[in-house]
């Protein structure tokens, strides 16, 4: 029998990260394919008004990338738990 790999949903907080989320998201799915994990990654947009959003819609399938979206900026914390919460991965990272 062939061992079967978790689903990972990497969690990733985001406030004005417009600029540098493409080349997260590149790098997430780079390792997830080296590894042959099935994923999915979820960015919770933390009140960004740079334009982060716009990057997550227009991501390529092949990223994975998934949206949760705050109203105003909450904090990192309160990202990361709306992340965890709204994680459908089997393992969250």
């Amino acid at each position: 029998m062939r061992p079967t790999h978790p689903h990972v949903t990497f969690v990733v907080p985001a406030y004005n990260e417009a600029e540098s989320l493409p080349r997260t998201l590149a790098r997430i799915a780079a390792a997830a394919e080296a590894l042959s994990l099935p994923f999915d990654t979820l960015v919770v947009d933390d009140g960004s008004t740079d334009g982060t959003p716009d990057v997550i819609r227009s991501a390529p399938p092949a990223l994975g990338a998934r949206l949760l979206r705050f109203s105003r900026n909450f904090g990192k914390e309160a990202a990361l738990t709306a992340g965890l919460d709204h994680a459908e991965g089997d393992v969250v990272m």
